[in-house]
């Protein structure tokens, strides 16, 4: 960092770093199906998160960049077997530098700084399970799964908290009303985590839909109630210095959403499906 004669600060940061990625894929037999994969990546802070420029948000509280971060960097092992349609993974994660945020104590003791920071390191312990089926009028993918997460840290004067597993369940279900039109019910449940400096709290969606083909399914009509009973919120809390703090925030999740698609001709257009229980597992980790 300098400044320049027009009393303009400047950041200069160089770094070199080397990312392997491996994948192997085993076919034991025709049912059993495994894989194990290693991954490393690098998070770099957005510009928003480096820039000094201070807000405020009342006369006790300013929002400010950190120009101090360093980019995050994540070593994400995971092995997995498949049975037929039931999948299973376990795994660790080792992030290096980890880029979290925090209220921390400003130069008087009644005014608080938020900014993004990096704490020294992060394990992540994870489990999940999958299992998807179809009937003549039903189709369902599952997913329960379990992690085990500690962040350290010892720069911001952080209180330590005892480390819990943290459950997610998630379930998406299609019915189909003697074809005449579809129900689609998706709900997961992501539990209580203490994670070694804080506790964030559980929060879940339930969002339900119809959907109709008309003119010879021609024309879709799909009508949906996102996150019904509204449960969709981030809070938690965390000690750090000598500062409790409590955060609730809350989205505008529970919305109507009509969408109306009219297809003209007769092309169709066939994707291939993608692997639901994956990405919700990430959601988890």
């Amino acid at each position: 960092m300098y400044t320049n004669a027009n009393a303009i600060q400047k950041f200069d940061k160089s770094y070199s770093n080397f990312f392997p990625n491996l994948l192997l894929n085993f076919n034991f037999s025709e049912n059993w199906k495994g894989h194990f994969s290693y991954v490393s990546r690098i998070t770099r802070p957005r510009y928003q998160a480096l820039n000094p420029y201070v807000i405020y948000q009342d006369p006790f509280t300013t929002i400010e960049g950190n120009p101090n971060l360093v980019p995050e960097k994540t070593h994400a092992f995971e092995i997995g077997m498949m049975y037929k349609k039931f999948d299973f993974k376990i795994g660790y994660t080792y992030k290096i530098d980890p880029i979290s945020g925090a209220a921390l104590r400003g130069d008087t003791p009644n005014s608080y700084v938020l900014k993004a920071i990096n704490l020294e390191e992060g394990h992540v312990f994870f489990s999940s399970l999958s299992r998807s089926f179809t009937v003549k009028w039903w189709n369902s993918t599952n997913t329960v799964s379990m992690n085990l997460t500690k962040q350290v840290d010892y720069n911001y004067s952080y209180v330590f908290s005892p480390v819990k597993p943290q459950f997610y369940f998630y379930s998406n279900n299609t019915f189909t009303i003697q074809k005449l039109f579809k129900l689609q019910l998706l709900a997961w449940y992501l539990g209580d985590r203490s994670y070694g400096l804080g506790t964030d709290n559980s929060r879940s969606t339930v969002t339900l839909g119809i959907e109709k083909n008309f003119f010879k399914e021609a024309l879709k009509i799909n009508f949906s109630a996102n996150d019904i009973f509204h449960k969709f919120m981030v809070s938690g809390a965390y000690n750090v210095g000598q500062t409790q703090i409590y955060y609730h925030r809350t989205y505008t999740s529970n919305y109507f959403k009509l969408i109306a698609t009219y297809n003209f001709g007769n092309s169709k257009t066939t994707y291939k499906k993608s692997e639901v229980e994956q990405s919700e597992n990430t959601r988890a980790r």
